[in-house]
């Protein structure tokens, strides 16, 4: 899961959270499927689900599918979200003012997601 460390070479345990309860999650219909099978989470299951990027951003498509929002939230959550990750897949850390420059959005409504989304964090 090395494509999960920032900058710093630190791994965010909510994404570790993540990618392994998904990849159990996996794991627990495989053996309901195939009973017998070893329970092991292999490197196959990983990048099957297409590694820790493929895990989260379903993750998070749920997530945003499931809000309770007008229907142009989820694309400014995405929107929101791309901005707070580098080219070089790093957080990158904006006040909610540089934000809403940056992504060209009024501020109260970017309050109001950023509100909801964090509402709404598993």
């Amino acid at each position: 899961m090395s494509e999960l460390r920032d900058e710093k070479g630190e791994l965010a345990p909510p994404q570790i959270q993540l990618v392994c309860s998904a990849l159990y999650d996996d794991l627990i219909k495989q053996q309901s499927e195939l009973p017998g099978q070893s329970l092991v989470i292999t490197d196959e299951m990983y990048k099957k689900r297409d590694r820790a990027k493929g895990i989260l951003v379903g993750y998070l498509g749920r997530v945003l599918a499931e809000l309770d929002t007008p229907t142009e939230q989820p694309e400014l959550a995405w929107k929101v979200l791309r901005a707070l990750v580098s080219s070089q897949s790093y957080r990158v850390a904006y006040t909610c003012n540089q934000l809403a420059e940056i992504l060209g959005e009024d501020r109260t409504k970017l309050i109001k997601l950023l509100e909801m989304l964090a509402k709404n964090a598993y």
